[in-house]
């Protein structure tokens, strides 16, 4: 038997007893709930549009035409920036991944990052109480940057380079997303 649901304007085809792999939550401060919640699924929200300069930059970083593009986040980022990103120097919290939005949108830097699996990534740079790194990827068919994590790392008093961990011996956590990134601006 098939079930058909309309949910936010969108058709839903379902077999009976089966839920969709993924829903659309419609604002940032409901998903991070969710995903906290809901550890088993893997909901998302559009975040924002990407801006006119922010497609220029992108343009002149990596070739490819964003205009039109959206910033993604789902329930598994914001699980593994909490689970991951939150003992660090600078644990990031439920609301550094409210600010995600303002940090892409206003980032001090972008940079090219690693392409993973054929999708290439995108890394944010914002100083502010530190330094916060925010990566993406570029998913070209859905027309989507998607948050793949986001951490915090410390910075000397000059806000040049990060500094040693706080406790020593120490290190900050990185994962197989944060590989590869260079947290200081050298």
């Amino acid at each position: 038997m098939t079930l058909i649901t309309i949910t936010n304007g969108r058709v839903i085809t379902l077999m009976a007893g089966l839920t969709p792999k993924s829903r659309q939550i419609d604002d940032l401060p409901s998903l991070v709930q969710d995903a906290i919640d809901n550890p088993n699924e893997n909901n998302f929200t559009d975040t924002r549009e990407v801006t006119r300069p922010e497609a220029k930059r992108i343009l002149d970083l990596i070739g490819h035409r964003v205009l039109g593009y959206v910033h993604v986040i789902d329930g598994t980022s914001v699980r593994h920036i909490l689970k991951d990103h939150s003992q660090d120097a600078l644990p990031m919290t439920p609301d550094d991944i409210l600010r995600i939005p303002e940090i892409t949108r206003d980032a001090d830097t972008i940079e090219q990052g690693e392409e993973i699996q054929g999708l290439e990534r995108l890394i944010y740079r914002k100083r502010e109480n530190g330094q916060t790194i925010v990566i993406e990827e570029v998913r070209t068919r859905r027309a989507k940057l998607a948050l793949v994590t986001a951490y915090k790392v410390p910075m000397d008093e000059a806000g040049a380079t990060p500094v040693a961990p706080a406790v020593p011996g120490e290190a900050l956590a990185h994962t197989s997303e944060t590989a590869g990134v260079n947290v200081s601006d050298e």
